[in-house]
């Protein structure tokens, strides 16, 4: 069956089958695959950050994109207080500014 078909579409001048139309398609069909499975880890990652930022409650420990870490005080809509230093300093950011959380059950 395979012969008949490889036989009967000889589309080279030297009368063999051309497998660049193959060749192209699976070529598509893999970038197709690694494409979709890079948008689907993407995807997952930013939903796991989203939900990460949305469980910060006062008390958990942060520490921000710019690698200050502190305890936070005040939750305000999109706007974090965390205490840090010593001397207690108190810092506004934005939720955005979250890298990590540390929940205050961990700690205990």
């Amino acid at each position: 069956m395979l012969n008949l078909f490889l036989e009967g579409t000889t589309n080279t001048p030297s009368g063999g089958f051309d497998f660049t139309w193959i060749i192209m398609i699976v070529m598509v069909v893999l970038l197709g695959g690694w494409m979709f499975i890079s948008w689907r880890s993407n995807k997952k990652k930013q939903q796991e950050q989203t939900n990460m930022l949305n469980s910060i409650e006062l008390g958990d420990e942060i520490t921000t994109i710019g690698g200050i870490e502190g305890r936070v005080v005040r939750i305000k809509d999109d706007h974090i207080t965390i205490e840090s230093g010593r001397d207690r300093t108190k810092i506004c950011f934005a939720r955005s500014a979250i890298a990590t959380v540390v929940k205050k059950q961990d700690q205990e």
